[in-house]
């Protein structure tokens, strides 16, 4: 019987190498496999969450172009900006000139800084906005419009503030509400983040929000697009740029 549980034994220990390596192999496959997930930059989204798609008229890049003949609907890799309202000081506050009207509220100190409170950020977002050294900031106040194919409808409002954080200016930090009409405008999600311009498609983070979208994250990805209609009084085809937001909530 001691003869028969030796070679049991003997057995066992012959076999630990071999199980040894066939746990390693499977470690090494899920890190693999992890890896590969995790760095593959396909576009999927995340389409299983919650979504929410509107467009913002393309303020900053001028007046509507026209056209004498239909062109397709198609993206643009750029997304520019406005020209400045008043420039970054190195500490304080972001001053805006006295002759240059904004719809965003200013406090009362001696230096009018924009009060980013009043559009629902706070500590850490503001304080990442005025130690900002590049650029300039320009005040967001645009229509949230749902396109359904035939024409525009309004969705909501976006009010934010918009700056220059390269020297190039191809990169602008983002912060901007977006309040929604249904519920007097209780439900509205809160956006930040770095928008590049020299990439297709940015992303920004979302950081919050109101009403029903209150404690809501995940990102937005945000690029330009030309909505292609017509114009009665001019008797021809219009091109207007418009920036894509596809939010997407975890």
């Amino acid at each position: 019987m001691q003869t028969n549980l030796k070679r049991k034994l003997c057995n066992t220990m012959a076999r630990l190498p071999s199980l040894m390596v066939k746990f390693m192999l499977l470690l090494f496959m899920t890190k693999f496999s992890s890896a590969r997930t995790l760095g593959n930059p396909s576009s999927n989204h995340n389409h299983g969450h919650h979504r929410i798609t509107f467009l913002m008229r393309d303020m900053f890049n001028g007046s509507t172009q026209y056209s004498e003949k239909p062109a397709t609907t198609k993206v643009t890799g750029q997304l520019p900006f406005p020209k400045p309202l008043g420039f970054l000081p190195t500490k304080g506050g972001i001053p805006i000139p006295q002759s240059t009207p904004t719809t965003i509220p200013l406090t009362s100190s001696s230096t009018q800084t924009l009060d980013l409170s009043s559009i629902g950020f706070s500590f850490p977002t503001r304080a990442t906005l005025q130690e900002l050294e590049y650029g300039a900031v320009t005040p967001i106040d645009e229509e949230l419009l749902h396109d359904d194919g035939d024409e525009l409808h309004k969705l909501g409002r976006a009010q934010g503030v918009c700056v220059a954080s390269s020297e190039d200016g191809s990169s602008h930090m983002v912060a901007i509400t977006a309040s929604f009409f249904k519920g007097e405008f209780q439900d509205g999600l809160r956006l930040f983040g770095v928008h590049k311009t020299d990439v297709f498609e940015s992303h920004v983070a979302v950081i919050g929000g109101t009403g029903k979208y209150y404690g809501a994250n995940g990102y937005a990805a945000v690029k330009v697009v030309d909505k292609v209609g017509s114009s009665e009084k001019e008797g021809k085809v219009t091109s207007s740029k418009f920036l894509l937001f596809d939010v997407y909530l975890s």
